[in-house]
């Protein structure tokens, strides 16, 4: 079952003309590129954080 607001969603873009479409897609494809990106980075934060948070890491970056 869709949920309200991808109902929503689909309602809007069926008033949408169909040369506004690709746009949509386009700007959906977008989103999710962008928001893989952020889970990658979050996902990797933990390991990461092993080498930033450390002294020598704090003095290196002291000056910016």
């Amino acid at each position: 079952m869709l949920s309200i607001r991808k109902m929503k969603v689909i309602e809007e873009l069926e008033e949408l003309p169909e040369g506004l479409i690709a746009q949509v897609l386009d700007y959906v494809r977008i989103l999710k590129q962008n928001n893989e990106r952020f889970d990658t980075t979050i996902v990797s934060e933990p390991s990461l954080s092993k080498d930033w948070n450390s002294k020598d890491e704090d003095e290196a970056w002291k000056e910016l």
